[in-house]
């Protein structure tokens, strides 16, 4: 019974969790909600923006890959070019406080003078080591229903499947009783207490140890 039980809760499970919210909706914690927009992913009534896929996504932020140095500064323009700092050769130099530095690689910009950080996916707040997720809110969740056509449809197939398995388990016991009974039956056709000695006219008493002899049957039937 426990096995039948575990067998219709793993059925049914899917069609209650999430076959009975409206098109355009999903469950989540007990409520239907809209869908989230792309790249967008819900956690109750609130959307956050999704983490780009080089970034480690940290609940409410996005943590940047490894930022890299650009170096200490240069006096010169030309000091800067001609120096062995990361970019300097390929992406040109910029001012930045009154000393030169090289000018970040693409999809990176300078935090502070001398670090290149990862740029932050546009709507996302830069922290410097991280992002803030943009969110916006998508409503206060309506009650599933316990009627959807999945519902339904799922109710009816579990009592048929439910119909057959009862089925099978009686036929089951039943042939099982019916094979102990006829058993039973043999053993007693066996018994001690059917043989021809039990029944020989010298033994009257319900148990063949005990003979009756036979004169005083003789007696009693003159008697009559």
């Amino acid at each position: 019974m426990i096995i039948l039980i575990n067998i219709i809760e793993i059925y049914f499970y899917d069609y209650i969790k999430m076959g009975t919210c409206p098109v355009g909706e999903e469950y989540d914690a007990g409520l239907c909600y809209p869908v989230c927009a792309n790249n967008f992913s819900g956690v109750g009534p609130v959307c956050y923006g999704n983490c780009p896929n080089d970034f480690s996504d940290i609940g409410l932020f996005c943590e940047k890959p490894t930022a890299y140095g650009r170096g200490a500064g240069h006096a010169t323009e030309n000091g800067c070019l001609n120096s062995d700092d990361h970019g300097a050769a390929t992406n040109g130099c910029e001012r930045n406080g009154g000393l030169w530095y090289p000018k970040c690689d693409p999809a990176f910009h300078n935090f502070d003078c001398c670090i290149c950080t990862p740029n932050c996916p546009t709507g996302y707040t830069d922290t410097g080591i991280g992002c803030t997720k943009p969110t916006y809110g998508r409503g206060v969740g309506s009650i599933p229903s316990l009627f959807s056509p999945g519902t339904i449809t799922a109710i009816i197939v579990g009592f048929i499947i439910f119909i057959i398995i009862i089925v099978i388990i009686y036929f089951s016991m039943s042939g099982h009783k019916h094979h102990h009974s006829d058993q039973s039956s043999d053993n007693y056709n066996n018994n001690s207490y059917h043989s021809p000695q039990y029944h020989n006219p010298q033994y009257h008493s319900p148990h063949p140890r005990f003979k009756v002899n036979p004169k005083y049957i003789t007696a009693a039937e003159s008697a009559l």
